[in-house]
């Protein structure tokens, strides 16, 4: 045991190299603008693909569907790009504080670790069993996992102050913030993943129909919204950051109610 936790003790300083505010806000805002840019190329290519069906095919409904597209995703994006700016205010006008930061430090290097480890499964999987769909995996594995250690580790990023004299109901409400918190944090990393894995796969899948030769399977194929991976994730993944700031409303009016509770019985 002790020497586990010299091992942990000079690994902590190392981490911190890696786990920095300054190189996840470049790495997230590319991300972000690539998610955008992924998700107008999507609409433009609705529009496309519904104009196509309509002078090719005759099916005038694959125009009203492109339409559709072309308007209803570049709507959707514009309110969760608006969100993500919501949650960082709604998470700043929310503070809160814990007793140490021995277990967000301990969370952020098994998070740190289970991302590499994660990483390393889709991997070998991938090549192991010639399913290469899963290596999109192995990276959001590892970018899930540094950014929740990122944050873990500093728990300024997550308007958290530690406050050393806390009673244990107030301690167990702080690490529930805390997690809470880390998933609420990274919603910008995680739209951005989802969303430009449901890009990738939306045209994977287009490609696949395309070379059948059979236009009207390619187009009923593309604007079929519930079959689809690709276009399913893609359409359930833009508003990402509005499921996130209701999630964490509702979670944190259940966090106030208890501390409501524990400070009545403290006073008591």
């Amino acid at each position: 045991i002790p020497i586990a936790g010299k091992l942990f003790e000079k690994l902590s300083p190392m981490l911190d190299r890696w786990l920095c505010e300054k190189t996840y806000q470049t790495i997230t805002h590319w991300l972000v603008l690539a998610a955008h840019l992924a998700l107008l190329l999507a609409a433009i290519t609705g529009l496309v693909l519904g104009i196509f069906g309509t002078s090719v095919l005759g099916y005038s409904e694959y125009l009203l569907l492109g339409i559709g597209y072309f308007i209803l995703l570049p709507c959707v994006q514009y309110m969760s790009h608006k969100f993500i700016q919501s949650n960082l205010y709604l998470l700043k006008s929310t503070p809160s504080h814990i007793s140490s930061n021995l277990f967000p430090n301990l969370l952020g290097i098994v998070a740190f670790f289970a991302g590499i480890i994660f990483a390393v499964y889709f991997v070998n999987s991938a090549i192991t069993l010639a399913q290469y769909w899963q290596l999109p995996f192995a990276i959001i594995a590892l970018f899930v996992g540094w950014s929740l250690a990122t944050f873990a580790r500093n728990l300024k990023l997550l308007y958290v102050d530690v406050k050393p004299q806390s009673s244990a109901g107030v301690e167990a409400l702080g690490i529930f913030s805390v997690m809470i918190r880390l998933i609420y944090r990274i919603v910008p990393m995680l739209f951005s993943l989802f969303v430009l894995y449901g890009v990738v796969v939306m045209y994977a899948d287009l490609y696949h129909n395309y070379s059948a030769n059979n236009y009207q399977l390619f187009l009923e194929e593309f604007f079929n919204l519930i079959d689809g991976n690709g276009k399913f994730l893609l359409i359930y993944a833009t508003p990402f950051p509005v499921y996130a700031y209701l999630a964490f409303s509702i979670s944190y009016l259940f966090i106030e109610l208890l501390r409501s509770i524990l400070s009545v019985r403290k006073d008591k």
